[in-house]
């Protein structure tokens, strides 16, 4: 099945609604979508996780960037925001059911130049 412009427009819309700022994937549910449309602007999200990540420097002056990546991330994961090894695993299922699993199983090619070419 091939979606129109005005198809795949509809999705989206669906999809993001009336979100201007945040992750464009949302995990399944209420919560997550709540949670990331507080936010007005990218920028209000970015200034809501660098003070995620200053609570950890307060509570741990001596906390590594790790650390301070593992909390925002981990905040992100509150947020909705879905893991984008997920987010690929689930749509690279959703082209083998429906036919287009074809892509991953292409012969490579022979003469070491790109597929297609000579």
């Amino acid at each position: 099945m091939i979606f129109t412009p005005a198809q795949t427009t509809a999705v989206f819309r669906q999809l993001i609604g009336d979100r201007k700022a945040g992750f464009a994937f949302l995990q399944r549910g209420e919560e997550g979508a709540q949670a990331a449309s507080r936010f007005k602007s990218d920028t209000a999200l970015r200034t809501y996780l660098s003070e995620v990540s200053a609570k950890v420097l307060e509570a741990d002056p001596t906390a590594t960037e790790r650390q301070h990546l593992r909390a925002v991330v981990s905040e992100c994961r509150r947020l909705g925001q879905i893991p984008e090894r997920a987010l690929r695993t689930e749509f690279m299922a959703l082209t083998e059911r429906i036919g287009c699993g074809l892509l991953r199983s292409a012969p490579p090619a022979t003469n070491g130049s790109a597929p297609g070419q000579r």
